[in-house]
């Protein structure tokens, strides 16, 4: 039997649960840090860095790693057991050293198979024209954007759709005409195939809308504090995207001028060029194999 993992529950674990469903042999998901029995099953999937598996262990994190500090890499580092992953995955062959740093395993035991979850992407969807996803990543702090500056300046027609993290939880709530609050408990998937462009600032969802060929606006005002207290693997912001601010008058802007470029495909190319469409057959394939 085929262990699945995830600190989130079902519906959020958005990668395990897209291997989960499209796996058709025996199954069973479990969240961690809850009793596991391993000695019933031959293989762990999993998006987290564990401390127990069955023997073996396959490891598909829940965001693409090339982003912020992860694993090993942390100022405070919670993974110790590097010698239970049997694989990992990435999601380009630039991005497996950054994946085999992160859990502290040889290069050649991390695959560039592409994430599962992308696949999805590459089917028939309608992009909202007009409508901008600003989904920010996990801060310990209540740091969030003035959204008062950020409506009164959006043209008619335009709306931004606010997705806050799990972990974080809601947002300080309002009632703007065209700002649109969506649960934190929620997957972000649907909202980032509908929306025309994506702001974030730190967070792998920006190369989830890479692969979409979706602009990509970094918003960030603690810049500073943030990369001297977690650090990013690229040089912030120029090897993310071509455009970034810190004032939300500056963010309203840059929504009107972002569009898809030459330079984007390049940084599609490099995190995430083997997202195609067929991550999840390689996948299927390679769990098999390990069975």
């Amino acid at each position: 039997m085929v262990l699945f993992t995830s600190l989130r529950s079902y519906e959020r674990a958005e990668n395990v649960r897209a291997v989960y469903d499209a796996y058709d042999g025996e199954k069973e998901f479990r969240k961690l840090r809850t009793p596991i029995d391993m000695s019933r099953y031959t293989l762990q999937v999993t998006d987290e860095l564990p401390d127990e598996t069955p023997g073996k262990c396959l490891f598909i994190g829940h965001g693409m790693g090339a982003c912020k500090t992860y694993g090993l890499d942390m100022p405070r580092p919670y993974f110790r057991r590097p010698d239970l992953l049997t694989y990992a995955i990435a999601s380009s062959k630039d991005m497996a050293p950054i994946v085999a740093k992160q859990c502290g395993i040889s290069k050649d035991r991390v695959i560039p198979l592409g994430m599962p979850r992308t696949d999805a992407y590459f089917m028939p969807h309608e992009t909202e024209q007009g409508m901008h996803l600003y989904a920010p990543t996990f801060r310990a702090g209540m740091w969030q954007p003035d959204f008062d500056k950020i409506w009164k300046r959006l043209p008619e027609g335009q709306k931004l759709v606010v997705k806050p993290h799990m972990v974080t939880g809601p947002m300080c709530p309002g009632h703007w005409q065209n700002i649109e609050m969506q649960s934190s408990q929620i997957p972000s998937t649907p909202f980032l195939m509908r929306c025309q462009t994506l702001v974030t600032d730190y967070s792998s969802i920006m190369f989830d809308a890479m692969v979409l060929r979706k602009p990509v606006v970094l918003f960030a005002k603690d810049k500073k504090d943030y990369l001297r207290q977690r650090g990013m693997y690229q040089p912030y912001p120029e090897d993310y995207s071509e455009y970034f601010c810190e004032r939300e008058e500056d963010l309203v802007q840059l929504l009107q001028q972002a569009k898809w470029t030459d330079r984007a495909e390049w940084y599609r190319n490099f995190y995430t060029g083997a997202c195609d469409g067929h991550s999840m057959e390689r996948t299927l394939e390679l769990i098999r194999s390990m069975l």
